[in-house]
């Protein structure tokens, strides 16, 4: 997915600025067929392995490729007739159009929050900036919504408004090493957000609580344990899952009472994760034996409905940490 989101942008880049234009109405044309694709990677790409930033920095080749075409332009005389060559280009940058929009259309749909009545939570993680890899309301920006309505998954249904987060740096890198270290480093604690404390998000009692399972080697996953580690805790009748969770790490018995902002355990990469996140959810009641197929529930932190590429600050987003 991601050698597709930078690949779409960047080949409507290049033909702008390789391919003259036969005339100011085709610039226009590919001009604004790249923005669309360029708004719609920004609003549902999944920007961890290449930092927020990268869709602005495509943004200004966009710019230029465009002002580069512009200043071609100039003093050309009026071309003859287009040929069927012209009106193929033209016909793939309306294309491309019509897809950047239809796409930026449905991910800006999936920041409109459900209709359901929305539980409001403190946020789970303490100093850092967060960004949110999963979240929103339709499946393009956030997987667990499609997920959700898998009957294979029946059992894990109650995830359908569930978000991800990861941590980043000042850069917008989720790795200490960044932009010099590989896209994907095998071991978690590589991650800036492994290890960071997890905290009750709300006041209620805890439901069940896992430990003992291992921090998976990224991309390697634990498909027979897909919450890994993790707490379910009773809020206010609503179950609420924090998963993937540290080995060793969970500090809360079943039964106990919780209060927000308790830490209850630390991010790790134990379960189905493809590399160190936190999930979060809320769901009503499952059945004894399938306890997150309960419906899901929207929810809000800070009363902001998060969705994919936002980012949340808290505390010291930047500053010294607790390791």
């Amino acid at each position: 997915m991601m050698l597709a989101q930078v690949v779409l942008a960047l080949g409507a880049i290049l033909w702008l600025a390789l391919r003259r234009p036969a005339s100011a109405w085709d610039l226009g044309l590919w001009a604004m067929a790249g923005a669309a694709l360029l708004l719609a990677v920004r609003l549902a790409g999944i920007w961890t392995y290449l930092p927020l930033w990268t869709p602005l920095a495509l943004g200004g080749l966009l710019a230029f490729a465009a002002a580069w075409s512009a200043w071609r332009l100039r003093g050309q005389r009026q071309s003859s007739p287009p040929s069927w060559w012209r009106w193929a280009e033209r016909a793939t940058a309306l294309a491309l159009l019509g897809l950047g929009t239809a796409l930026s259309g449905l991910a800006l749909a999936g920041r409109t929050p459900p209709s359901d009545p929305i539980l409001d939570f403190a946020f789970p993680l303490r100093d850092g900036a967060f960004y949110v890899a999963n979240g929103g309301s339709t499946a393009l920006v956030n997987a667990h919504a499609g997920w959700a309505d898998d009957p294979r998954l029946w059992r894990y249904r109650g995830q359908r408004h569930a978000v991800d987060l990861v941590q980043v740096n000042r850069l917008g890198f989720r790795t200490a090493a960044g932009a010099f270290g590989p896209l994907q480093p095998a071991e978690p604690e590589a991650y800036l957000i492994f290890g960071r404390p997890v905290v009750a998000p709300c006041n209620g009692q805890v439901e069940a609580a896992m430990d003992g399972l291992p921090d998976m080697r990224v991309p390697d996953t634990d498909r027979g344990n897909p919450t890994g580690n993790h707490v379910i805790l009773r809020c206010g009748g609503f179950m609420v899952l924090l998963a993937h969770l540290r080995n060793g790490s969970v500090r809360v018995k079943p039964g106990g009472a919780i209060t927000m902002g308790e830490e209850i355990g630390a991010v790790g990469n134990s379960g189905n994760t493809g590399e160190p996140h936190l999930h979060v959810h809320a769901q009503r009641p499952g059945p004894a034996d399938a306890p997150l197929s309960g419906d899901g529930v929207p929810i809000r932190f800070g009363r902001r409905f998060l969705v994919r590429n936002d980012v949340v600050t808290v505390g010291r987003p930047f500053g010294d940490q607790e390791d």
